[in-house]
């Protein structure tokens, strides 16, 4: 019980210090936001004051002007539309004017040549020429000034309206810029109050976890720690009994399970003596019946191989002699106790496989082979053989003696046996053959194909 309470307060002392970090880093985080809001709203502050200077000197001197200092945009552009009118207007005047003097210059040009009114053309007397001249110069001279007071009232309309324009141009930049300053300043102090709303509530709650962090350390530091070192010790000397009952347990049973290994070790090894005894037993008893069969097969083995040399020298004639019909076969077969086939002539001397031609040996072998067959087969089954197997059988025979037609129709005379295959090369084998299968390679196939009989 004095652990769990220990280990909890150490964790609420660990859980409450992280928060307590954490809270104070967001607070930090947001004391720098705001000072950094601050320092923007203070900047903006800065340039909306300069704004707001330039706005009231260009006000002062629309003032100075004679407009009202407080004029709308809309009808200050309005007003400067209707003097740039106002100078169009005199502007015609004073086209008007120039074409009036050029008029009455002409008049009077005209009247210096001659003596006639430019009017009605009639003659004039001099004194009334003197006088309408001196009314021309007169009115040159009144159109002359009005032209200069025309010319000096464009000038200053020019003037004004310049300076207007001026004006207007700086207030439509200002105004503009000065409502988004002040927008972005309120924005900006808008976000500063959230801002500093939010760090009110986060001290708020570092206040309260700072509490709770000093009340914990206060119930740690009035907590006895004598009781729990003194159960721990205790703990920790059962835990040191209970391993040590454990380590002997344990070093028993190993000590079991070595005893039970060699007990089962023991008793297979007596299994595997009792099997062998076993199988000795019976090697004794195969040995006696070997020896005993060995003895038997010494007593008869001479005669046994005498009337097995004689069974196969009758069958191998007796083939020789089907092999030939209807001439009677030409020589004699001996075997001798070996089983190696000798062949005894008309003279009566005898010869060996080797001094014989190569259709002799021919003859000579499948008629050996036939008889050791023929044998064999008789003994295991009691039946002869009926298929016989032959592989290029005139390979050593000859093409222009008649020997390979003479070998077919020897093996056609063979009634012992019911069906001869043969594989060969020679067409003239082949000829008398009951049927022929031709296996013919074109290209990298083969092909088989059955020929009728001929």
């Amino acid at each position: 019980e004095l652990r769990r309470k220990s280990e909890e307060l150490k964790a609420k002392e660990t859980e409450l210090k992280s928060k307590v970090n954490a809270l104070e880093n967001i607070y930090a985080r947001l004391a720098n936001e705001a000072k950094e809001r601050k320092r923007k709203i203070s900047e903006l502050e800065g340039r909306l004051e300069t704004l707001s200077g330039q706005e009231e000197s260009l006000r002062r001197r629309l003032a100075n002007l004679g407009l009202q200092a407080d004029t709308p945009l809309q009808k200050f552009q309005a007003y400067i539309n209707s003097i740039i009118g106002q100078i169009s207007s005199m502007r015609g005047e004073e086209e008007g004017v120039r074409g009036e003097i050029k008029k009455v210059s002409q008049r009077l040009s005209n009247l210096a040549m001659e003596n006639r009114c430019p009017l009605c053309l009639q003659s004039l007397s001099p004194e009334y020429k003197d006088a309408l001249i001196k009314r021309f110069y007169e009115e040159i001279s009144n159109y002359r000034r009005r032209l200069t007071d025309l010319e000096k009232n464009i000038r200053e309309m020019e003037q004004l309206r310049s300076t207007l324009f001026t004006i207007f141009s700086g207030l439509q930049t200002i105004l503009p810029k000065k409502e988004e300053i002040i927008r972005q300043v309120e924005d900006e102090k808008k976000a500063l109050n959230k801002i500093i709303e939010e760090m009110k509530n986060k001290e708020m709650e570092i206040n309260n976890e700072r509490r709770q962090l000093e009340e914990i350390l206060s119930m740690a530091s009035r907590f006895d720690y004598t009781r729990l070192e003194e159960a721990q010790k205790q703990y920790n000397e059962a835990f040191e009994r209970f391993s040590n009952l454990k380590y002997r347990i344990q070093a028993l049973e190993a000590q079991r399970n070595e005893i039970i290994n060699r007990l089962n070790n023991l008793k297979w090894r007596l299994d595997v003596a009792q099997k062998k005894m076993e199988r000795l037993e019976k090697v004794k008893k195969i040995l006696v019946f070997i020896e005993e069969a060995r003895q038997a097969y010494r007593s008869i083995q001479p005669r046994v191989r005498g009337d097995f040399v004689k069974c196969l020298e009758r069958i191998v004639q007796q083939i020789l002699d089907e092999l030939t019909e209807p001439e009677k076969s030409p020589f004699l077969v001996k075997i001798d106790e070996n089983y190696t086939p000798l062949i005894e002539g008309e003279r009566g001397y005898e010869r060996g496989a080797q001094n014989l031609s190569g259709g002799e040996r021919t003859f000579l072998a499948i008629a050996y082979r036939l008889g050791i067959g023929q044998l064999i087969m008789h003994l295991k089954s009691g039946r002869s053989l009926s298929i016989l197997l032959l592989d290029e059988p005139t390979e050593s025979l000859g093409r222009e003696d008649g020997s390979i037609e003479r070998l077919a129709e020897m093996l056609s005379r063979l009634k012992s046996i019911e069906q001869i295959i043969a594989v060969t090369h020679s067409e003239a084998f082949a000829e008398k053959a009951d049927r022929v299968i031709r296996v013919e390679k074109k290209g990298d196939r083969s092909t088989i194909m059955e020929e009728a009989p001929s």
